[in-house]
């Protein structure tokens, strides 16, 4: 799961990958539901505050009814993805919108890697010794296809209009240049007032003349200062 395809690679996925993955998938779809809890599970495992996005966080994960339904639907939806595998065209505009609306739910692009590992692990329960080398590997092509699919439409969901313009010039800025700012720029937004607060004072010691264009004279010292801060 670690190397990042291109979008394109979708369409690179051959045959014999394809055959794999939707003649083993149809060996989960009697038990999707089960299935789709241990894949959840999981991912609450390797990362624990991922179960803060959803409505069942503070049930008891083993017998949630919340997290049963959840996980039942999400097999549904990875099914049509992987029914879609034969017709590709379609099956980009679905993992696009797909992603669009679930990044209204809080969901990061970092969670498409906890997903995917996920739903490796999943399929080694199930499958047991169907679970081939071979089998492993046309998996983690097929999600790995469908992940450079998903995480530029759910970046391009996150754009606020103060970011529309750039993603306007999307196809110029290095696809990894672009996630490493993202997950940065979520970093800083947790204190924006603060750094925002240090950015002007750094800058008004570069350029002290344009300090007389702002008006901050609620505070002596600009740390104290409402006005910048807001």
């Amino acid at each position: 799961m670690s190397k990042r395809p291109n979008e394109n690679d979708i369409f690179k996925l051959d045959d014999e990958t394809k055959e794999m993955v939707t003649r083993t998938w149809k060996m989960i779809v009697p038990n999707a539901e089960r299935h789709g809890v241990t894949l959840f599970l999981k991912i609450f495992q390797s990362a624990p505050e991922v179960v803060q996005l959803f409505s069942f966080k503070h049930e008891d994960l083993k017998t949630s009814q919340g997290l049963k339904n959840h996980a039942a639907g999400f097999m549904t939806t990875l099914g049509e993805a992987v029914i879609g595998v034969r017709d590709t065209k379609q099956l980009q505009a679905y993992l696009s919108e797909l992603s669009a609306r679930h990044s209204n739910y809080g969901v990061d692009v970092e969670d498409l890697d906890h997903v995917g590992r996920a739903l490796v692990f999943m399929l080694a329960q199930a499958l047991g010794r169907e679970f081939t080398p071979q089998v492993k590997s046309a998996w983690n092509r097929t999600w790995a296809a469908f992940q450079a699919v998903m995480e530029p439409a759910l970046v391009a969901a996150k754009c606020t209009v103060a970011e529309d313009f750039a993603y306007q010039n999307m196809q110029y800025i290095d696809a990894s240049a672009l996630m490493l700012v993202r997950t940065t720029w979520t970093q800083v937004s947790a204190n924006k007032s603060d750094y925002g607060v240090q950015m002007f004072i750094h800058l008004f010691k570069l350029v002290p003349s344009m300090r007389d264009l702002f008006n901050f004279n609620d505070a002596r010292d600009l740390n104290d200062s409402e006005v910048l801060r807001k």
